[in-house]
């Protein structure tokens, strides 16, 4: 009976060890399953993430970029289309001022339509002048929104791309 308790005990013994050496593999398994181990995938699908947040970034910073030169190019129409507006504004003051002089012993009817052509004729250059740096205003305002609203596009973007991490 000896010998039959000494074989159970060596039996129990080795069942024992192989279940906690098979426990032990168990929870060392689980340990290192990480979620870059149960997805292959997830550690390129972060690097992914990562080269869209810097492509992102380097369009943000272009559009921003984009938006200064606007801006610089936009004051340099609205000052010269400032100027032209005080030419005119010059060129009236005179006209009126010239019209409101009386003239020594009258003035003859040729005299009038030249004066008159003359201002009409200056008023049409400061018109032609206008009308393009006026339109310029216009497109440069145009393409400046269109700018700002693509960088406020990529803004959110790339908040969304963050928020997803």
């Amino acid at each position: 009976m000896k010998t039959l308790t000494s074989k159970s005990k060596w039996m129990m013994l080795l069942t024992s060890s192989a279940l906690i050496v098979l426990t032990q593999s168990f929870v060392w398994a689980q340990s290192n399953v990480t979620p870059a181990n149960a997805d292959p995938n997830a550690a390129l699908r972060q690097e992914v993430r990562q080269l869209k947040l810097e492509m992102l970034q380097q369009g943000i910073e272009f559009q921003t970029w984009k938006i200064q030169q606007l801006e610089k190019e936009l004051a340099q129409v609205q000052e010269k289309k400032q100027r032209i507006e005080t030419q005119e504004r010059s060129a009236q003051q005179r006209l009126a001022e010239f019209n409101s002089v009386p003239t020594a012993g009258g003035e003859s009817g040729e005299a009038t339509e030249m004066r008159d052509a003359l201002s009409q004729k200056r008023m049409k250059q400061i018109s032609e002048v206008q009308e393009p740096v006026v339109q310029q205003e216009t497109e440069l305002l145009n393409r400046l929104q269109q700018e700002r609203n693509r960088l406020t596009q990529l803004q959110l973007r790339a908040k969304r791309i963050r928020a997803s991490e």
